[in-house]
């Protein structure tokens, strides 16, 4: 599922996956019932109630119609991606999540928006309407944001998707809490309204300073590694490590290019625009770690995070710690590598989903039209990029290839020729297709091509296959216009 480019107000990914064609018995839509136009309603569970949890405890038979209290991960946004063919019908995004409590379904960091699921065995399930069982068609729920909602388990046409039992079709919005979700939940990531207040640390041995918030501890581990605590997530901290050369290499990790002054765009222009690269990597399930690499003075700093994601997932710290890189200077800078218009817009955040259980990472959004009674959103097709220029190969290779449920693997695709600084192969968005009706798509921001930038020559994700089966994956490339899939490697999942 390629996605385009797009700027900020917000730039995230969804999943788009395809099912099998319905019986026409099921594409009757029933009507869905529009929401009062004010939220004056109370709820009827005490927040943060547990009826999502009492309705996978206890789960009606198929087609029972059932009402529940919920939350709705998906308010304020549409997606934009490629219409499926005009048999099928389109798998309800794991984006629009109703769940017992709100919850965050992407996260902000550096120069990238992360979709975030919470674990499986949580209560949480996917939201449908019942004109998403149409096939050839792209229609998104158009839900508030809290509400008593009437619906049912166990929809046909949705019998072949990924989660299939968590799929909840509502057939009506009995009654509005909250429209709209809290701007906190949905707004770009800005700079903090005191950074310009921010003691700053300096180390003169390694040459370097940052900032940090100011009530945030420091704390020195040795004479290469330093700590900043939040008082919040004292076992998250920000460790700032400097190697004597190149750090050591993150087999299992993805990443890309880097530029310091994209990360909060016009907005900071107190930069040195180090470049470098990120990592970004699953430590153990449920978290996430991403590092930024910055080269100077024959020396390497990494500014690196490992932090929760679902439920606990801080976007507060993750604003603090990419404040934190902005600010990140060097005694001695280098000379600037990149060439940057002083009319350059403004860097737009960019996705990579999370990998976990049933992770996706969600595509380009724009923002949603004013509330109305319809729950059709309208389409953004996506053409067909066309082959990339020049004379290269993308090589994918899996790690294991068979094993028994739920299995764990590594996908590593590396690119041989082009130049090290070839243009058509830099800042590419890159589509994991995994086969199973899930797709992880990254679409990074990068400061413009120059002469001097380094491509990288290696992608990589870790995914689990949760279901017996055999599973076909890929790697997809586009830049521009441009576009390349890898070789298909082929999984058993016993």
């Amino acid at each position: 599922m390629p996605i385009k480019r797009i700027s900020w107000p917000i730039l995230l990914a969804l999943l788009l996956a395809g099912c099998g064609q319905p019986d026409a018995a099921t594409l009757a839509p029933p009507t869905v019932a529009a929401p009062p136009p004010a939220a004056t309603a109370q709820p009827t569970s005490v927040p943060y109630g547990h009826a999502i949890a009492d309705l996978l405890r206890a789960r009606p038979a198929a087609g029972t119609t059932v009402e529940t209290d919920a939350y709705f991960s998906g308010g304020g946004m549409l997606p934009s991606g490629p219409r499926p063919p005009l048999d099928q019908v389109s798998c309800p995004l794991s984006f629009f999540l109703l769940t017992d409590r709100p919850f965050r379904a992407f996260l902000q960091v550096l120069n990238e928006t992360t979709g975030n699921l919470p674990p499986h065995d949580a209560a949480w399930l996917i939201a449908a309407t019942p004109e998403m069982r149409q096939p050839g068609q792209v229609i998104t729920p158009d839900l508030p944001y809290h509400a008593r909602l009437r619906g049912h388990f166990g929809e046909p046409a949705f019998a072949q998707c990924a989660n299939t039992d968590r799929i909840f079709v509502v057939e009506a919005v009995m009654t509005t809490y909250e429209q709209q979700p809290p701007s906190a939940l949905v707004a770009p990531m800005q700079l903090p309204p005191d950074f310009a207040t921010w003691p700053r640390y300096h180390d003169d041995a390694l040459g370097y300073s940052l900032p940090y918030p100011p009530d945030w501890h420091v704390r020195r581990v040795d004479d290469a590694t330093l700590e900043l605590l939040d008082p919040r997530w004292p076992t998250y901290p920000v460790r700032v490590r400097v190697y004597g050369g190149r750090p050591p290499a993150e087999p299992s990790s993805g990443g890309d290019v880097f530029e310091q002054g994209y990360v909060f765009g016009e907005t900071l222009t107190d930069t040195q625009h180090l470049a470098g690269s990120t990592v970004d990597r699953e430590p153990a399930p449920g978290q996430r770690a991403v590092a930024v690499r910055l080269d100077g003075d024959g020396r390497t700093f990494e500014l690196a995070l490992t932090y929760p994601t679902g439920f606990d997932a801080p976007q507060p710290l993750l604003t603090a710690y990419s404040a934190i890189v902005a600010g990140f200077q060097l005694d001695q800078p280098p000379p600037p590598a990149l060439s940057v218009p002083a009319d350059f817009p403004s860097s737009a955040p960019t996705e990579t989903a999370p990998v976990a259980q049933d992770t996706i990472a969600p595509p380009t959004f724009t923002p949603a039209p004013p509330a109305n009674t319809s729950t059709e959103a309208s389409l953004m097709l996506t053409p067909t990029p066309a082959p990339f220029p020049g004379d290269f190969q993308l090589t994918l290779v899996v790690t294991p290839s068979v094993g028994a449920a739920p299995l764990s693997v590594k996908l590593e695709a590396t690119i041989e020729g082009e130049p090290d600084n070839s243009e058509v192969l830099y800042c590419p968005t890159q589509t994991w297709d995994f086969g199973d009706d899930q797709q992880q798509i990254a679409v990074p921001t990068c400061a413009p091509w120059s002469p001097h930038v380094r491509i990288p020559r290696r992608y990589a994700a870790d995914y689990q296959y949760t279901r017996p089966g055999t599973y076909h994956a890929r790697l997809h490339l586009d830049h521009g216009p441009f576009g390349i899939e890898s070789n298909t490697v082929t999984l058993v999942v016993r």
